[in-house]
């Protein structure tokens, strides 16, 4: 008798969860691969900083979009992946619980979320999601930062 090598599946592939698990691992690996050791260890927020060789030519004319986060806690089961994740460090823990008991995620820097939707793609409980912010909007909030800088 022979031997059946390789792995046998139980359930058959596909569909929405299987995709979102796709672009998750894919999300981590990428994260990973980031992490190289021509990148350096940022004590302040206990991750991995690029550095960057060079300046873009267009880098005056580059527009940053800014985003609005937004948290459905009652969904979130406390799993941490958006604020590990999140390239700006907009997101921390909250000490408050949910009414599933978990510690669901809260917004402390959303003047700095870029909308990247990171922080959507890789939440399981699709219990976060973040929304652009007109340009307008945007350029108010950072003339208000900066005047509240100067004026300090």
């Amino acid at each position: 008798m022979g031997q059946t090598r390789g792995v046998v599946h139980t359930r058959p592939r596909g569909g929405a969860a299987e995709e979102a698990s796709r672009i998750r691992y894919r999300l981590l690996r990428a994260a990973m691969f980031l992490q190289r050791p021509d990148s350096s260890w940022n004590t302040s927020s206990g991750k991995y900083q690029m550095k960057y060789w060079r300046k873009p030519l267009d880098l005056d004319q580059v527009k940053v979009p800014r985003g609005e986060v937004h948290i459905i806690a009652d969904r979130c089961k406390g799993c941490g992946f958006c604020v590990e994740y999140c390239p700006k460090d907009v997101l921390v823990m909250s000490e408050e619980f949910n009414s599933k008991g978990y510690h669901p995620p809260k917004v402390v820097k959303s003047e700095e979320c870029v909308n990247c939707n990171l922080c959507e793609m890789i939440c399981p409980d699709f219990a976060i999601f973040s929304v652009a912010v007109p340009e307008d909007e945007a350029a108010a909030e950072v003339a208000e930062a900066v005047q509240q800088g100067k004026g300090a």
